[in-house]
């Protein structure tokens, strides 16, 4: 029969072009017999061989087909790890209450101390300044209007009413060091006194103000004082706001001229946020979001040994036997858990870890991608996380590794994990996930060939 896709040569790493697609679950198989390739390129020519031989060169036959195998036959086991990227490295915030029915999120933050010295000029003359008092201030607080909600929201922003861990700081702890484990009180942060409500739309108003008395800020200035900071809680259900910057904007009046008002901005000293939903997603894959999820997946040992069957007519062949032209690992996208779906693309990178005893598996590092040259990452859209999203597959190419698993007779057993994760990590707030169990589990994707000998005319 004719080769598929019109071309005469099976394609080594990306989707092969025309390769007709097995049903979920089944076997689908092709052939492509490499005397009819030969006569193809002959044809194409116009002209006989050289030697005017005018038959088939080849004493050779080389048969390719398809095949999906099941996860249960290539998979081991796997896992799910969080925590590479905590919310306070992202370089953003999130702020959202009962999104999705469920999600609640607080951001929290501590301002730089204002500073006890202040240098000013007046009257063509320089002055330094150690006796300043603050006025007011104001939080300015800049949304990613993107990747905000559509409707307005309630924000209100609380004094922290207690002791709490800049680097550590979560939903329900407030601390969580090796030395110390102190829970909040309140879950989510405990609220102190009110600083401020305000009411805006986050996909129109791409900034908003938030004025701080003076009694607050003359709390910040005691660095001794480490409940000092502000708590922000989305009081409207249905709200997720993304945060890209907070800056704090100080009204300084110098004691030597206290008729003279000047402005300091400082930035945000630390910032994170706090998550009521952090325990892994059951039955699926778990890749990206915060704080960044990683699903790392022990292949089967001793991938050579396996049979596939396909050709016409049918024959079986240890994978060992064959040659791989395409390996694919092929995952079926399920909705993420609520609330939880990525606001955006989620570029998906596979990568072969380093396996030793000495480390934990979710501390192993992570080896070469698994992916050719010019696909670093797999795109996923957002859409194919979302409740009643659809189907679809995505498919992630790995023919090298593949390959070379199936021909180590057994030497490769440290290679035999590959991670899963997305590129940037901890980029997204929201997450993917695949189908890992049942009947849309992962599929190893193979498109193989096998050689005989022709018999002799």
């Amino acid at each position: 029969m004719e080769p598929r896709g019109g071309s005469c040569v099976p394609r080594a790493e990306g989707a092969p072009d025309g390769a007709k697609k097995g049903v979920q679950l089944s076997i689908t198989m092709g052939l492509r017999r490499f005397g009819v390739a030969l006569a193809c390129v002959l044809a194409a020519c116009g002209t006989e061989a050289p030697l005017d031989i005018g038959s088939d060169l080849s004493p050779i036959d080389v048969e390719s087909f398809e095949v999906e195998l099941p996860a249960d036959v290539f998979i081991s086991q796997y896992h799910n790890f969080a925590g590479y990227v905590p919310p306070r490295e992202v370089g953003y915030g999130i702020i959202a209450t009962d999104y999705d029915g469920e999600l609640d999120v607080r951001s929290i933050a501590r301002f730089v101390t204002p500073p006890s010295t202040i240098m000013y000029a007046r009257g063509g003359a320089t002055y330094t300044d150690s006796t300043p008092t603050y006025p007011g201030a104001r939080v300015v607080i800049v949304s990613d209007t993107a990747r905000s909600g559509s409707e307005d929201v309630v924000l209100n922003v609380y004094r922290s009413a207690e002791a709490w861990d800049p680097l550590t700081v979560s939903w329900t702890m407030r601390v969580d060091s090796v030395g110390e484990r102190s829970p909040w009180s309140q879950p989510g942060g405990t609220l102190g006194e009110l600083v401020a409500q305000i009411v805006y739309n986050p996909q129109v108003e791409d900034s908003v103000v938030v004025d701080v008395d003076s009694a607050t800020i003359a709390m910040w200035t005691d660095t001794t004082d480490n409940s000092r900071g502000l708590i922000f809680v989305a009081e409207s259900a249905g709200a997720r706001i993304r945060i890209r910057e907070m800056r704090l904007q100080l009204d300084v009046r110098p004691g030597m001229h206290p008729d003279t008002t000047i402005q300091v901005v400082t930035p945000v000293f630390r910032a994170s946020f706090m998550i009521n939903v952090d325990q892994p997603q059951p039955n699926a894959f778990q890749v990206g979001g915060v704080p960044a999820w990683r699903t790392y997946i022990e292949l089967a040992e001793r991938l050579d040994t396996l049979t596939v069957c396909g050709g016409s007519p049918e024959q079986c062949h240890r994978l060992a036997d064959l040659r791989i032209n395409y390996a694919s690992l092929v995952l079926t996208p399920t909705s993420s858990r609520t609330g939880m779906a990525p606001e955006d693309t989620v570029q998906v990178q596979a990568r072969s870890v380093s396996i030793t005893d000495l480390i934990p598996l979710e501390r192993s590092p992570l080896r070469e991608r698994l992916t050719p040259g010019h696909m670093p990452t797999i795109p996923a859209a957002p859409g194919l996380f979302k409740t009643g999203g659809g189907g679809g597959r995505v498919e992630i190419p790995m023919t090298t590794y593949i390959s070379e698993l199936t021909r180590s007779d057994g030497e490769s057993a440290d290679d035999q994990y590959i991670a899963l994760l997305a590129v940037p990590e901890g980029g997204l707030f929201g997450h993917a996930a695949f189908h890992a169990e049942g009947e849309f589990a992962p599929r190893l994707r193979l498109i193989v060939s096998s050689t005989k000998e022709r018999d002799a005319p």
